[in-house]
């Protein structure tokens, strides 16, 4: 398809609009995340808790830097709120505890490619809720890259107001405001999924419109994707739906064609699949050393405000709860994010486990939840509460 040409002068103005736009909304970003009251503190001594991962990598350790106190171990069940509450609350809260060591159960990707190589290059730590704040700036980035890329593609003659508009829904419409206006560690995955997901769907788009470049392009994309599940695990299905998404195009393609090329297809199945393959092995072996088990993440050994570690979290038996709160309870506005919440509850009886636990393929909703969104001004009364959250990550 030819792209055509746009007039230089027309097309410097458009940037240093979207320039403008950009700043002003990382700016925003900034301003929300990180409040005057909470000063950026780039210290050798911090107590964030990704900052206490990165020591501990730093000292040969798979956990925190820190160790639990001799009371918490010595408890009978240090997984029994009641018993901790006994202690005088000296435990670390919504951590993983587990023989005698402290772990994270958040995605590991934020330390890996920014905290510790921060720390080793400037030997102090980088600053958590900033870290927050800069990957999704990065994720804004990422996205508007590939808005513009598919504007100028397949939509050459929408106006430059439209193309500023678009830029500005992009930044002011996605989950990171209401994300950044409690920015802790729960945020930082989250933000972090967003950076390298829409990285990896901005790559993908420029290896499919490279002919010279694809694979290198989607090698890319592939260690992108890769991130976005080592930042929040449930990203894998996200990676698996694109690989059939290949699959069938290029098994369409080669057949209407004639012919297959096979070469072509290991070339490109190693650029897609070999990266994140990597990254995943490479979390389960991590998993692995840590708990034991290379698909436990540490969820089931938290110290929360009640007991995981014989909690059902998926069962077949919470189906009917759940397709009831995601689709068909009755909704209604509210003020604040994510301005949709469920009137009336679940009127059958509701398993004795249930605490909002999914079944195992319940990430299907999050893939509908975007088209289903669009509908929820004219269906509210229909339900799709939940979903909203779903979109919202």
């Amino acid at each position: 398809m030819r792209v055509p040409r746009f007039v230089p002068a027309f097309f410097r103005r458009e940037r240093l609009g979207l320039a403008v736009i950009f700043a002003g909304i990382a700016w925003l970003y900034v301003y929300i995340g990180v409040p005057p009251q909470y000063a950026l503190r780039f210290t050798k001594a911090n107590g964030d808790y990704y900052n206490l991962l990165t020591d501990g990598f730093l000292a040969g350790r798979l956990g925190l830097s820190i160790d639990p106190p001799p009371a918490l171990v010595a408890l009978a069940d240090p997984y029994d709120p009641v018993q901790r509450q006994q202690l005088g609350g000296i435990d670390m809260h919504d951590v993983a505890y587990y023989k005698g060591r402290y772990y994270l159960y958040f995605g590991v990707a934020p330390v890996v490619t920014l905290f510790l190589p921060f720390r080793w290059l400037t030997g102090v730590h980088f600053p958590q809720n900033f870290a927050t704040v800069l990957f999704c700036a990065g994720g804004y980035f990422c996205s508007l890259g590939l808005f513009l890329g598919l504007r100028r593609r397949y939509f050459p003659d929408c106006s430059t107001g439209l193309v500023w508009l678009g830029s500005l829904m992009l930044g002011l419409g996605n989950f990171c405001l209401p994300l950044l206006a409690r920015n802790s560690v729960w945020e930082l995955p989250i933000a972090s999924a967003y950076f390298y997901s829409t990285a990896g769907f901005w790559l993908l788009f420029l290896g499919w419109n490279s002919l010279s470049h694809r694979l290198a392009w989607w090698w890319g994309a592939s260690g992108a994707f890769g991130l976005a599940i080592a930042s929040r695990p449930h990203f894998v299905f996200l990676a698996a739906g694109l690989g059939v998404l290949w699959l069938w195009r290029r098994w369409v393609g080669m057949r209407a064609a004639g012919r297959w090329n096979f070469q072509l297809i290991v070339r490109e199945a190693l650029a897609l699949f070999l990266p994140v393959g990597l990254i995943i092995a490479g979390l389960l072996v991590y998993n692995y050393q840590r708990f034991g088990q290379p698909f436990e993440f540490g969820i089931r050994y938290q110290l929360g405000g009640y007991s995981v570690i014989h909690a059902t979290l998926s069962s077949w038996r919470f189906f009917p709860i759940n397709f009831y709160l995601e689709f068909l309870a009755p909704a209604q506005l509210q003020r604040y994010f994510p301005f949709f919440n469920v009137v009336r509850g679940y009127p059958g009886p509701q398993p004795l486990e249930w605490g909002g636990g999914r079944i195992p393929m319940a990430c299907w909703p999050t893939c509908l939840s975007p088209g289903w969104r669009c509908w929820l001004p004219c269906c509210g009364r229909f339900g799709f509460a939940r979903n909203v959250s779903w979109a919202g990550g």
